[in-house]
């Protein structure tokens, strides 16, 4: 039989087990109290408390106008904590559709980063799909602020401007060149999540972000729109590869237009081909052809040899050098360096320099920026080639004077008219804007500067080759550019470039335009095929600012 205990033993029996019972239940706090406290406290607030990344907004970039050409917007990105989310199909599955992603898409970006604790899902997401996908409530499933980079003008700016990738870092064009200055730094802050891991208290701000500062450029967004559409139409007109276009202000070296063609679309740049995204005013080098022949005729007049009344025999319209023969497009007979610019007289272009000394005429070419890059700072920007002229042959030396030989960028073109323009003065190009006034050199006399000005003027009245380039009520000074493409068996000459690059009002020059069109199929002529896209450019320019014609200036 089992031993009956008393009722006073029982009373015993569970008092003991109580004071048991509270000692270990003593002992459990003091063990969570004391002795784990500091790693409870730990992994409490790892589990409530994060540290966020406050992000911080990239510079705007604007036109002189104060015209937005970049801006960055408030957007969402979608991200997950792997250990806290349940990676079952149902959960996949309502992510899809707010996400616009598949089921293995998601899968696969989750399992890859499955033993970390944040991997993006996606990133840009506007503010319509980021409620839907807050509406879900999935464990592990989180949004955090960031921005993403628009461009308000298309692709209008889109050489230019560059663009950036989806952190915001710049990648090409003034997103590149200035990124430190655009670019802000991101802060921290300490929160609570509640356990679906959403923030309900901002506890502190461990660091403030920084705000990237904003950048003012010097093109006028009108010009580069009237660019833009001129050069679209030509290239089409006449079926080209591509073509640039330039615009500078003689007066300070602002650029105040760059466009190329075919462009892109920075908001939508997915599939668009490497070569579209070329800003190939800055990058594509070639051979300038007769627009490098006043440049010859600034050696003439310097050297003392010649004036604006020199005549060069140039019959019969054709002459040998070494084992090249040189020919005109006519027998221009003699002429004065006026005309031989107004017919674009190869040979009376290689007579002078051949007379001439080739050291001389390397560094006024250097000096003009040709084989050396602009100061434009634009990313991607090559010096072209000039050959130093210890290594010119006779040849070289003769054709090196309408274009061949060398090569230069559109760019370079542009500001080397400029100085011409300036009345002799070398002012850096300036893609920022800037009040203060520049700080330019001398390269020539103010006197031949506009001997050549005039000389050039005759190119664009009638019976010059620049005819087409016009400008009702403005006197304009420009030449015109057909310059056969070299390939490694020799010239081809089917392709082309053709180009046109002048300034006006002549008597007191504001603009400079350069027109390249590169491989036009249906007319090869730079008076054909360029001088009428350069006419609509500067036209537009000239009454966008209210430039008063000769007649009134």
């Amino acid at each position: 039989m089992m031993p009956r205990f008393s009722q006073k033993a029982r009373t015993r029996c569970m008092h003991g087990l109580l004071i048991v019972l509270c000692f270990l239940i003593v002992a459990r706090l003091i063990d969570l109290m004391i002795v784990q406290r500091d790693f409870l406290v730990a992994q409490s607030r790892a589990r409530i408390l994060r540290k966020l990344p406050m992000s911080a907004r990239r510079g705007i970039i604007y036109d002189r106008k104060h015209k937005a050409l970049a801006v960055s917007a408030p957007v969402k990105a979608v991200w997950v904590d792997p250990t806290d989310f349940p990676l079952n199909n149902k959960n996949i599955a309502r992510l899809t559709q707010p996400l616009g992603l598949s089921e293995s898409a998601i899968k696969k970006r989750i399992v890859k980063h499955r033993s970390s604790e944040f991997v993006y899902i996606k990133r840009g997401v506007l503010a319509k799909e980021a409620k839907a996908i807050q509406a879900l409530n999935l464990p592990g499933v989180y949004l955090r602020t960031e921005y993403r980079r628009f461009y308000p003008q298309g692709e209008l700016f889109s050489h230019l401007v560059g663009v950036t990738n989806v952190d915001e870092r710049g990648q090409e064009g003034i997103e590149l060149s200035y990124d430190t200055w655009l670019r802000g730094i991101s802060g921290k802050k300490t929160v609570i999540r509640d356990r679906l891991g959403r923030v309900v208290s901002n506890l502190r701000v461990n660091r403030k972000p920084k705000q990237g500062h904003d950048l003012q450029l010097s093109v006028d967004t009108s010009i580069q729109y009237a660019a833009a559409d001129a050069l679209k139409k030509a290239v089409k007109e006449h079926d080209a590869v591509s073509g640039s276009v330039v615009v500078i202000d003689a007066q300070n070296g602002d650029l105040l237009a760059m466009v190329n063609y075919p462009s892109y679309d920075p908001n939508q740049r997915r599939g668009v081909p490497m070569s579209h995204r070329r800003n190939r005013a800055v990058t594509d080098s070639f051979e300038p052809g007769s627009t490098i022949k006043p440049f010859t005729v600034v050696g003439a007049l310097e050297s003392g040899r010649y004036n604006s009344k020199s005549v060069i025999h140039t019959s019969p319209g054709w002459m040998r050098v070494g084992r090249f023969t040189i020919r005109d497009e006519l027998n221009y007979g003699d002429v004065t360096l006026r005309r031989l610019l107004k017919k674009s007289s190869n040979i009376g272009a290689a007579k002078i320099m051949l007379s001439l000394d080739p050291q001389a005429y390397s560094e006024q070419l250097s000096q003009f920026g040709f084989g050396v890059r602009t100061q434009s700072g634009l990313q991607g920007e090559v010096s072209g080639r000039l050959i130093p002229h210890t290594h010119w042959a006779s040849s070289e030396v003769a054709t090196m004077a309408y274009g061949y030989g060398m090569s230069i960028t559109t760019l370079q073109l542009a500001h080397a008219y400029s100085i011409l323009a300036s009345g002799g003065m070398n002012y850096p190009v300036r893609v920022l804007k800037q009040d203060k006034p520049p700080i330019g050199e001398r390269v020539i006399p103010a006197r031949i500067a506009h001997q050549v000005s005039d000389m050039l003027f005759a190119v664009v009245e009638k019976g010059g080759t620049g005819k087409r380039a016009r400008v009702a009520g403005y006197r304009v000074a420009g030449k015109t550019g057909t310059a056969n493409i070299a390939t490694p068996s020799g010239y081809d000459k089917k392709r082309v470039i053709s180009s046109f690059v002048g300034y006006a009002p002549a008597s007191k020059p504001r603009f400079v335009v350069a027109v390249v069109i590169r491989e036009p199929h249906k007319s090869h002529f730079g008076a054909l095929v360029a001088a009428p896209a350069f006419a609509k450019i500067m036209a537009a320019a000239l009454h966008s600012w209210a430039v008063l014609p000769d007649s009134v200036g």
